[in-house]
């Protein structure tokens, strides 16, 4: 074998060494997806529903800081529904009209973005600061039931930390698509027992 051939071979088994990576990385967020929706799918209480798709989504996308954001149709704002690695004063606080901001940018267009470096970012609202909690790297993907964007989740990391890529955007998207899903299906839920006990009373 000369030294042409030989280069070939290592390029080649370089080439399926790299692609069973990333077929082992498929299978691993495969996995996560499926446990994820049969938890965040267990319950249909929407405040349940919301902590358990932030504890999925620290844990799948290893996220100091993540957040659901519900968009509010009347105010046309959205406003911090459930976060993770964040105080709820915090949260309390924020409230970004649609189009501002990296998340409400995410809630009008209804497409994800990565972020690299969120303070460089032309779509960066300074009200969006106190999600961050020193956060520099950023994926933020809508939740959309029946062609409606209910919100959007975000996950954070710190500027000392490896910042996203592309492959967790995507998985992030995934999550964020069965979320939507669960959120709609508690909300259905919680209207049906409200006009359920209303019938009861004026029984």
């Amino acid at each position: 074998m000369d030294a042409q051939e030989k280069e070939k071979l290592l390029k080649r088994i370089e080439t399926l060494q790299l692609e069973k990576v990333r077929m082992s990385r498929s299978l691993v967020e495969l996995q996560m997806l499926n446990e994820t929706f049969k938890d965040i799918n267990s319950t249909l209480d929407l405040d349940t529903v919301l902590k358990k798709i932030m504890a999925r989504v620290s844990f799948c996308m290893e996220a100091d800081v993540c957040t659901v954001m519900l968009l509010d149709q009347e105010a046309g704002e959205l406003f911090v529904a459930a976060a993770e690695g964040m105080d709820d004063e915090t949260a309390a606080e924020v409230f970004l009209p649609l189009g501002h901001g990296i998340a409400g940018w995410v809630a009008e267009k209804g497409e994800p973005v990565l972020v690299t470096d969120v303070e460089k970012d032309f779509r960066f609202d300074e009200r969006e600061s106190g999600m961050r909690h020193g956060s520099r790297s950023l994926v933020c993907a809508p939740l959309v039931s029946k062609g409606t964007v209910l919100g959007v989740v975000t996950a954070n990391r710190p500027g000392g930390g490896s910042p996203f890529t592309e492959a967790d955007l995507d998985l992030l998207t995934n999550i964020a698509d069965q979320a939507a899903v669960c959120i709609e299906n508690a909300r259905l839920f919680a209207q049906l027992r409200e006009r359920a006990e209303s019938h009861g009373e004026d029984a």
